[in-house]
């Protein structure tokens, strides 16, 4: 069985929250899963009175009926953000090359913000790179991110603007991380 990491955990979360309608059948488990204030119990970060806020907001809204109608208002055809990658500045040909040179075949359309979470945590999980997680953030997530997240949070200051907040502190901490 694989072990993975609680970066490579969260970042497939909240790819998965920000990417698939709450109504998706495959995230029916998760917002038990969140609702229980199991992510809450597995957040292994340092927590200031904001995330903790955020992560008590996550528990208390993780209903998926109630959060169709806010995820089609941020992120459906007409949303209020953006989930395309290359309208926060990625050039997605650089990224299809980064994604072929290093045979990630996954993820085909990379054109979107949360694919970018996901890719994170696959290249956690199976490259186990970190000079390759490195270059990954630096060029595409984190800057992607940072006008995603923002976005989400101008927007919303319930569940998804909450999400927002923990991805933030996850991307920030691997960022240390891979710093070091």
């Amino acid at each position: 069985m694989n072990q993975y990491s609680d970066f490579s955990i969260f970042a497939r979360l909240f790819g998965q929250l920000f990417h698939k309608n709450p109504s998706n059948e495959m995230l029916a488990s998760t917002f038990s899963w969140l609702k229980d204030g199991n992510l809450t119990k597995q957040w292994s970060l340092v927590t200031d009175d904001i995330s903790k806020k955020a992560l008590k907001i996550i528990q208390d809204k993780a209903d998926a009926l109630h959060l169709e109608k806010e995820f089609s208002e941020l992120f459906g055809e007409q949303g209020a953000v953006s989930t395309k990658a290359s309208d926060y500045g990625i050039d997605i040909e650089k990224l299809n090359q980064f994604k072929a040179m290093r045979n990630i075949e996954l993820f085909a359309n990379t054109d979107n913000v949360p694919s970018l979470l996901l890719i994170s945590a696959y290249i956690e999980d199976v490259i186990d790179s970190k000079e390759c997680q490195q270059q990954f953030f630096t060029k595409f997530l984190l800057p992607a991110t940072k006008g995603f997240l923002g976005k989400v949070q101008a927007f919303d200051q319930g569940f998804y603007g909450c999400c927002a907040i923990v991805t933030r502190d996850l991307l920030s901490a691997m960022a240390d991380e891979l710093e070091e």
